[in-house]
């Protein structure tokens, strides 16, 4: 079907004490065979609202599983940045799997640190000798940006208060548990940048090629670049 760029003006009512409703053009109706009852889902795009039929509306496919493949010699920390920029992006399944023939004990040892210490959601969910599964099990309504930001917020304070002790007093275990800390605030700070992306590249393509949408990430990123600086 032939894509027209049309414009029309139309006026809101009010119908009872609370409802807005607009007609819908004729012509559009029409077009997508629709009728009294047909269903409409409405998306609201910055201060535009976009009407697309449900029939016609084919969600993108999100990532679901990515492959890492390590050799003995691949530093561990590479391996780390490598599925944290992964868990980022929203796959739901990361499978690190050696080329050779097993997966060395540094690199395993790194693996179950950073999933239990700074992936939230993910658990290993299958291990053999050459290779490690992980699954990403925790969604945005059971822990929210907001909630997130607010516990990192507590934390965060908490550490400034801790650290400050911890030099007034030269408490070594204090300043230990400042430390472990700072890896929960990590976990917070990667899981926000999970979901921001997660929320700037749902729905059309046009939304993945605004780049007003990927602004919001800016602010998520800087919680990374805080958090380096939390106890300088």
């Amino acid at each position: 079907m032939a894509q027209h760029s049309i414009e029309e003006i139309r006026k809101l009512q009010l119908t009872g004490k609370s409802t807005y409703i607009v007609s819908l053009p004729k012509k559009w109706v029409k077009a997508f065979g629709l009728k009294s009852g047909s269903q409409i889902i409405v998306s609201q795009q910055n201060s535009s609202l976009i009407l697309t039929p449900k029939e016609i509306a084919k969600p993108l496919p999100q990532p679901v599983e990515a492959t890492i493949l390590i050799s003995n010699k691949d530093d561990p920390e590479t391996i780390s940045r490598k599925i944290i920029s992964l868990y980022l992006t929203g796959y739901n399944y990361i499978v690190v799997r050696a080329k050779d023939e097993r997966i060395n004990a540094s690199q395993r040892n790194t693996i179950k640190d950073l999933a239990r210490k700074k992936l939230v959601g993910t658990e290993i969910i299958s291990e053999t000798s050459n290779e490690v599964k992980l699954q990403i099990l925790l969604s945005y309504p059971e822990l929210s940006v907001e909630k997130a930001l607010r516990r990192m917020c507590i934390i965060t304070s908490s550490m400034h208060d801790d650290a400050i002790q911890t030099l007034k007093n030269l408490d070594k275990k204090l300043a230990q548990e400042v430390i472990q800390l700072d890896d929960e605030v990590d976990r917070f700070s990667i899981y926000i940048i999970r979901q921001l992306y997660n929320t700037t590249t749902e729905g059309s393509s046009s939304k993945r090629k605004n780049p007003k949408r990927y602004r919001a990430l800016q602010p998520a990123r800087l919680f990374r670049i805080q958090g380096n600086r939390k106890i300088c």
